[in-house]
């Protein structure tokens, strides 16, 4: 069935409007089989609205995998490469044990998560540490290369990249409570199986079946490139605000729900969270992913910090990949491919505190 929609033109008539959605609307119910959306759609925004306010919003990335359609031929994935070194192609396990063990700040793919900066280029600084405390008397503090200027200091890119497809932005008109849901389904640990630091005496293809690696996922909600007074109060002592080159009273993002998994190939991860939200603005919302790895630590008896990653050099390099000793589960996720990711966002208008439960709670008794 054809669908043809009549132009609305410069000026705004209702009339139109609703004969267009009434053509869609017969279209989906009637009109619509099953070749019309085969092999068509890849992504989708969904946005549901009650009395002119949103009240739900989704967004998703390729069809849901299930065990019968295993067998895609990679039409649908995909590969996600974070990295940006060839050192590692080398055909030189050394070559990558030492770049794994090391920092790579300059080659780790990053990305824009906010106002104000400096960007977090260290695990301290990720996860709100004081400098001035966490490092002091730390031997070897600060490294040669600091501070890192890859970004400018008033923006800050983080090791936290967006799941395809899992991103969405919306027009929130008052204040209230976002119900978030994201999921991603992948694989993340490929550069286990194409870094190349395996002799040939080693079982190969059961370390690819049976390799798995730590993927950590949040929620970010942010009101970028905006920057409110009002909303997303900064307790982080190492986001500064490059007016007074103090603490930034706020920031533009709120991380939620950080969580790490163990995963193995094609695994889905859920991460369900919520946050009060100030509303009259636009929100992004995204689901995230990075390694779990402690890039830059402190080791005592005497204090000395070490820039690496403690995952990898802590343990002493790779554990043996051979049947019946523990594989390398620390292992950067330079190498994603994704099945299909999405986000979805609900909106409680009249709530005011989030992960509230106790029915006696005023957002539940005196609210509209």
């Amino acid at each position: 069935m054809p669908v043809t929609l009549t132009p609305l033109g410069p000026t705004l008539d209702a009339a139109i409007i609703d004969s267009n959605f009434e053509t869609i609307e017969e279209f989906f119910k009637s009109g619509i089989i099953a070749a019309d959306l085969a092999e068509r759609f890849s992504r989708f925004r969904v946005k549901r609205y009650t009395s002119g306010r949103i009240v739900a919003a989704h967004s998703f990335a390729n069809p849901w995998r299930q065990q019968k359609d295993s067998l895609s031929r990679g039409q649908v994935e995909r590969l996600d490469i974070t990295y940006r070194e060839a050192i590692e192609n080398a055909g030189d396990p050394t070559a990558v044990i030492a770049r794994e063990n090391s920092t790579g700040r300059h080659a780790y793919e990053m990305e824009f998560l906010g106002r104000p900066g400096p960007s977090f280029y260290y695990s301290f600084q990720h996860d709100g540490y004081d400098p001035a405390v966490y490092l002091a008397g730390a031997a070897g503090w600060p490294p040669t290369t600091w501070p890192i200027k890859r970004y400018p200091d008033e923006f800050c890119f983080s090791r936290w990249l967006t799941c395809p497809g899992a991103s969405i932005k919306v027009w929130v008109p008052f204040p209230c409570v976002a119900r978030i849901k994201g999921m991603a389904k992948g694989s993340t640990g490929f550069w286990q199986y194409v870094r190349g630091n395996v002799a040939a005496s080693d079982v190969w293809n059961w370390n690819f079946y049976r390799g798995r690696s730590f993927r950590r996922h949040c929620v970010v909600v942010d009101t970028n490139p905006n920057l409110f007074a009002d909303e997303f109060v900064n307790t982080n002592p190492n986001i500064i605000d490059p007016t007074t080159g103090l603490q930034a009273s706020h920031c533009s993002w709120r991380v939620l729900g950080d969580m790490t998994r163990n995963v193995c190939q094609r695994e889905s991860s859920e991460i369900w969270t919520e946050v009060a939200l100030q509303g009259n603005r636009y929100y992004n919302f995204s689901l995230k992913y990075m390694d779990p790895c402690t890039h830059g630590y402190v080791t005592a008896g005497p204090l000395t910090w070490n820039d690496g990653i403690w995952e990898r050099s802590g343990i002493g390099g790779y554990p043996s990949l051979s049947p019946g000793v523990a594989a390398d589960d620390y292992c950067p996720l330079w190498l994603a491919l994704w099945e299909n990711c999405s986000i979805n966002v609900e909106f409680a208008y009249g709530r005011q505190t989030a992960n509230v439960s106790d029915t006696a709670h005023a957002d539940f008794t005196s609210k509209a």
